[in-house]
């Protein structure tokens, strides 16, 4: 992930975001669209990727992230608190995997958590 530091120093951007280049269809996107469309509704920022975790920030997007534990809502909360103070945001595609659980009882878990996490966080940035 190298390439990530790479371009957030070339760019001049505060954080950028990995974004796959081959995705797997693990579940039905419910999370992954609704992480999207509460980032756009809140900033007008399109993300495609809200939920990678393959990121980098510089000191003053770290500082923008009003409160870190998210659980699984930290990716689109901290993506919405960075956008809000006004930071710049971008994605860089790179071909990169990460575990997949598929459409299985523990991936299906996985992703009902996820939702949760994301919804409860993003309620209560919309709240303030």
């Amino acid at each position: 992930m190298i390439r990530l530091l790479e371009f957030l120093q070339s760019e001049k951007v505060d954080m950028v975001i990995a974004s796959p280049l081959h995705i797997l269809k693990g579940g039905f996107g419910w999370t992954k669209r609704m992480a999207r469309r509460k980032i756009y509704r809140l900033t007008g920022a399109r993300i495609e990727a809200p939920l990678s975790g393959q990121r980098a920030l510089t000191r003053r997007a770290v500082d923008a992230v009003r409160n870190w534990n998210c659980g699984f809502g930290i990716e689109a909360v901290m993506t919405l608190d960075i956008l809000k103070a006004g930071l710049l945001v971008c994605e860089l595609p790179l071909s990169f995997r990460h575990r997949e659980y598929g459409r299985t009882l523990a991936g299906f878990w996985h992703r009902g958590r996820q939702y949760a996490a994301i919804q409860k966080a993003m309620t209560a940035r919309e709240v303030r």
